[in-house]
């Protein structure tokens, strides 16, 4: 957002009346939209396009407000000139292609917009114009991308068909920057990647003919997988399991597994992700609301405290500060309902909710004057306020408008509008792991930062929204933080910048492209001493790196800046201490993050444990041979190697054993513990839903079961744990079932009773 923008949309903020407070926010006047915005998504000019229908006559044909074509509308808005008509650039279709229902996303490289599927619309149905029979999917796509023309138009182009028709289909960005589409009807059978190059390709071994269609609820997960479940209901003629949930791995030939279903899974629910690997998901078949923690390969599902009923239709917001924003819906389905039938959706929910993921609490705030019900969206924008806009097409309202909603961190007590921070100079692009300097006005008063993802949402779900809070140190009027290095977290492409003053009120954002090289970790003025395996001179920076990556036991490099010397390690910070005290600071060090030790696990190099492999697993790279011990209960260790890439999955570590074996011809193996596992790994029974209570020694808070396992292992006096499934609690205890009385009657039955049964 340029300057100019900035400084419109400030002067509207500050011009807003004083009815509104920091409790309750504040909604603009309702402003006429082109027609019934079904589709958004924010533009990396700051500028939100909308697509959808006008509902009204299509080809001359009155529709009776049930027109479903999108064939010929889209509209460019410009929030810095609110939502008067000089607001909106209505743009002609160029392709005659009908994109109601389809499935859009920015290009991470240009961020362009790809419109993917939809469905076909042939005048020759008019005779039967709201037969759903005559839609059908498409395989075309559509690119949407600023004009060279100096008035500021968008191009709108015709782009690579994909491999399969899909209509209701969800696109998700990958950590490499390829884009990974699912479902929608045609598409069931499998998934397909469009690559940064432009190809689309079909993942003919990933089956999910036996997931839903319809638009699934996809989220890239901390560790690259793809988790994600059905949203509909099963109410079709398909075979499948209504919120059945999955994990994809979608590099290679790509991987599927089951992994529980999602009770009150419906196609008029709403999800989003509120931090990493962590999503709040409202059912809207009743007020009830959950927490999807799939940081974990089996996901764990907790309540949340409810909403105040059964919004239908509504759309989860996240905004700038990573609380949750809840608008729209009805307490009865409108989908399918006529224009006018009102009575049948009662009651509709205009007052907005807000949760806070800190108290799992939700707040009531103000009320909107249109009801936002099936096809309504509402998207973050870069002041950080939210547009609500569309519903109907079916339903009882047909909404050509659209409503600004202002949240309470934009007022003071008083209801006058808050003082914003302003930030005056921030890069547009950044690499992964780049440290970052912005120019803030008076930054040490600052309390906070956000990055936040540009929204595109459809059918009251986002697919892009995520949310990063980096720490950072402020001096003067800098502000200095380091953009995520890893791309699972913050997926390529366009992010809102937002810093927070002592009061919690947002900037409005600068927008900020992250992407680049993912691969290495950067730590300026710092090195390793004493491990250097291999020297190279006359290096630069990027060539030093590749050579780190072209040598499999490379973990680190050192590069001497002024010399162009390059240090190449077997080790890396996790290993060893970095040194950052050189004389003149010559050095940066790189560390090679696919090559990095996952928490937990601790290394021996050139080194490995003969004669107990319990499983060996043939072409796995070094994070997929640990991930897979993490996943085997019974494994404590693995050799690794190095040049032919195999993974040797063992239930023994070195305490269990001699001594570790060091002397293989040429070296090829790393051997690397589970630390969690360790400390003899006593054999676990378990009782289920049952405690000793009156007997806890210590407590772990966020501790999850084998490392409160492994706490207790050690310890001599430690007979048994009761772990808190729900909330990750740890308790250590020096009795067991043996010594004291269990209590089987928890309300709720939250604790799992787990004792060493070889003691």
């Amino acid at each position: 957002m340029n300057i100019m923008h900035k400084i419109a949309v400030l002067t509207a903020l500050l011009s807003m009346p004083v009815e509104a407070n920091n409790v309750d926010g504040q909604w603009s006047d309702v402003g006429d939209w082109p027609f019934v915005a079904i589709h958004a998504a924010l533009l990396p000019d700051g500028r939100v396009v909308t697509y959808g229908s006008d509902g009204d006559v299509i080809d001359g044909t009155d529709r009776g407000g049930r027109g479903r074509t999108g064939q010929f509308l889209y509209d460019v808005w410009d929030p810095a000139l609110d939502l008067g008509d000089l607001s909106h650039m209505t743009l002609e279709n160029t392709t005659s292609t009908d994109l109601f229902c389809s499935a859009q996303i920015l290009l991470p490289d240009s961020g362009d917009m790809l419109i993917a599927g939809g469905d076909t619309y042939t005048p020759e149905s008019d005779s039967n114009p709201v037969d759903k029979n005559d839609n059908r999917e498409t395989d075309a796509t559509t690119i949407i991308r600023p004009s060279s023309d100096p008035e500021g138009l968008y191009d709108i182009s015709e782009g690579t068909r994909m491999q399969l028709p899909r209509w209701y289909a969800t696109p998700s960005m990958l950590p490499n920057g390829d884009i990974f589409i699912q479902g929608g009807k045609g598409g069931e059978a499998h998934p397909e990647i469009l690559t940064r190059d432009g190809e689309y390709i079909l993942k003919t071994a990933i089956d999910t003919e036996n997931y839903d269609y319809w638009y699934p609820r996809n989220f890239v997960a901390p560790d690259g997988r793809i988790f994600g479940f059905g949203a509909s209901d099963g109410g079709s003629s398909r075979d499948y399991t209504a919120g059945e949930m999955y994990n994809i791995w979608p590099d290679g030939e790509g991987y599927v597994e089951s992994v529980g279903v999602l009770e009150h899974s419906e196609w008029y629910s709403s999800t989003v992700m509120f931090a990493p690997g962590k999503a709040l998901h409202v059912s809207a078949k009743n007020n009830e609301a959950v927490i999807i923690d799939f940081n974990g390969r089996q996901p764990l599902v907790t309540a949340t405290s409810p909403l105040n009923g059964a919004r239908k239709w509504l759309t989860l917001t996240l905004l700038a500060d990573g609380k949750v924003l809840a608008t729209g819906g009805s307490e009865r389905n409108g989908h399918g309902k006529d224009v006018g039938e009102v009575d049948l959706v009662t009651p509709i929910y205009n007052a907005v909710e807000i949760w806070d993921p800190q108290t799992g609490q939700w707040s009531s705030g103000a009320s909107a004057v249109h009801a936002r019900l099936y096809h309504s969206i509402a998207i973050l924008l870069p002041d950080a306020r939210v547009l609500t806009a569309g519903g109907g097409l079916s339903g009882p309202f047909i909404q050509h408008n659209g409503e600004v909603y202002s949240p309470p961190y934009l007022f003071q007590e008083d209801g006058s509008a808050a003082v914003r921070p302003v930030i005056n100079t921030a890069p547009e692009l950044a690499d992964y792991g780049e440290m970052i300097s912005i120019g803030v006005e008076n930054a040490v008063s600052m309390s906070a930062i956000s990055l936040v993802k540009m929204g595109s949402v459809t059918h009251s779900y986002n697919v892009e929204q995520r949310i990063l809070k980096p720490s950072f140190t402020a001096s003067g009027q800098t502000i200095s933080f380091r953009a995520p290095s890893n791309p699972n977290l913050a997926t390529p492409g366009f992010y809102m910048l937002f810093v927070f003053d002592e009061h919690g009120v947002p900037s409005i954002a600068s927008i900020m492209k992250i992407d680049g090289d993912a691969e290495f970790e950067i730590t300026e003025n710092a090195g390793i001493p004493g491990y250097n395996e291999e020297i190279l001179y006359d290096q630069y920076s990027e060539s030093c790196k590749q050579a780190c990556v072209d040598r499999s036991w490379c973990k680190s490099a050192d590069f001497a800046r002024d010399s162009g010397v390059c240090y190449l390690q077997p080790v890396a910070e996790q290993d060893v201490s970095l040194k950052n005290d050189y004389s003149g600071n010559p050095y940066d060090h790189f560390s090679y993050m696919p090559r990095h030790t996952p928490e937990g696990f601790g290394v021996a190099l050139n080194a490995g444990i003969s004669g107990h492999n319990q499983e060996i697993m043939a072409n796995t790279d070094l994070p997929s041979c640990q991930s897979a011990c993490i996943d085997r209960g019974w494994c404590k260790s693995i050799d690794f190697e190095r040049d032919t890439e195999v993974c040797f999955l063992q239930p023994v570590a070195e305490e269990d054993v001699d001594e570790l074996k060091r002397d293989y011809a040429g070296d090829p193996y790393d051997h690397y513990f589970y630390e969690p596992r360790l400390a003899s790994m006593y054999g676990w029974a378990e009782i289920a839903n049952a405690g000793i209570p009156g007997h806890n020694i210590e407590t772990h808070y966020d501790t999850p079961l084998a490392e409160c396992q492994a706490l207790c292992s050690p310890l001599s006096w430690c007979k048994s744990v009761d772990f808190n499934r729900n909330e990750q609690i740890c308790y250590l205890q020096d009795v067991d079932q043996n010594d004291a009385a269990l209590n089987t009657q928890y309300s709720g039955n939250p604790y799992d009773h787990y004792f060493k049964s070889n003691l």
